[in-house]
């Protein structure tokens, strides 16, 4: 093994800092999801948000992280009241490699 091998497999061996706790990256995949439930913890109205970008989803892999963001949307029904509902909107690519990121959209339901 080269040299530049042992120093890409220690960096990915390094515990991350990921939401206030430490996660050792032998152990990636790691997915964590935010339901739109959760934005009962920060408001009593999530109707509020409509029209802005929700994090719904972060992915740690041995390639960088992916962030999965979708809108939330107002939902008419007849006969029932208004609620937020998620509409997907785009990923962003973050690598470990990289400085940049990469942005594409998510295909609507």
């Amino acid at each position: 093994m080269g040299e530049s091998h042992r120093r890409l497999t220690h960096e990915l061996c390094k515990p991350l800092l990921i939401h206030g706790w430490q996660y050792n990256t032998y152990r990636l995949p790691l997915e964590i999801t935010h339901p739109i439930e959760n934005i009962w913890q920060i408001t009593n109205t999530p109707l509020e948000f409509q029209n802005l970008l929700w994090r719904s989803k972060v992915l740690v892999t041995h390639f960088g992280i992916y962030e999965e963001y979708q809108w939330i949307r107002r939902q008419y029904r007849p006969n029932y009241p208004e609620r937020a509902i998620l509409q997907p909107a785009y990923k962003v690519f973050y690598s470990w490699t990289s400085s940049s990121w990469s942005v594409s959209r998510l295909p609507r339901n």
